[in-house]
């Protein structure tokens, strides 16, 4: 049997149409999240603050440790009771035998810089995403987070540029706990002292300033 459509199925079809399509159009532009969108991953990347005032960016841990050994005579370390924390963020063996032979021609042989790893934070929760590794530069035989009392080991007073409004999960290591706040220069709000967090909860992308210290 020959099937016929009249205009006006056709007309109430296309209208409805444009309806469904006008009502995702209000639904995106009010920031209501459509039930099969996916939440966007957040920005990859490794980066290093340290308490010198030294910040460093690379794509990955390896370029971040082979750039920091280079350009700046700087090594991570893992404090003692973490000793593989910093496994990642070794210099690559070729990009050691450069800097040792570039070092033994210009002022003769002798070892990097070491700065320690108090803890790190990411833009994402579980520890994923765009990874600040905290780190402190100390005088030989100082370690940080390794004594008692009220001692602050990192303090890290603006974020702006570093994942400011943009963490979501932190670890520390060794003995150090870290604290973060709503503000700038530790005012405001805070969160911690801890030790790991998968997530911040209500806390998530609001912290402008960190300090490490003593768990």
């Amino acid at each position: 049997m020959k099937m016929t459509h009249s205009p006006g199925a056709a007309r109430r079809s296309g209208a409805l149409a444009a309806s469904a399509a006008a009502a995702l159009l209000i639904t995106v532009g009010m920031g209501i999240t459509p039930a099969n969108a996916v939440e966007s991953a957040p920005e990859e990347g490794e980066c290093l603050l340290d308490t010198s005032g030294l910040t460093l960016c690379a794509d990955t841990a390896q370029e971040l440790a082979d750039e920091l050994l280079l350009e700046h005579g700087i090594e991570i370390v893992a404090l003692p009771e973490d000793p593989e924390t910093d496994d990642a963020l070794q210099p690559s063996p070729d990009t050691r035998q450069a800097f040792e032979l570039g070092e033994a021609r210009s002022v003769g042989t002798h070892a990097a810089k070491q700065t320690f790893l108090m803890g790190a934070y990411w833009a994402g929760k579980n520890y994923a995403g765009k990874k600040w590794n905290l780190t402190t530069q100390q005088s030989p035989g100082f370690v940080p987070c390794a004594f008692y009392g009220n001692f602050t080991y990192g303090r890290f007073g603006d974020l702006t540029g570093y994942g400011n409004d943009d963490v979501e999960s932190v670890q520390s290591y060794g003995q150090c706990a870290i604290k973060l706040f709503v503000d700038t220069k530790y005012r405001g709000s805070m969160y911690g002292p801890t030790t790991a967090a998968t997530t911040l909860g209500a806390f998530n992308n609001m912290a402008s300033s960190i300090e490490v210290v003593r768990r």
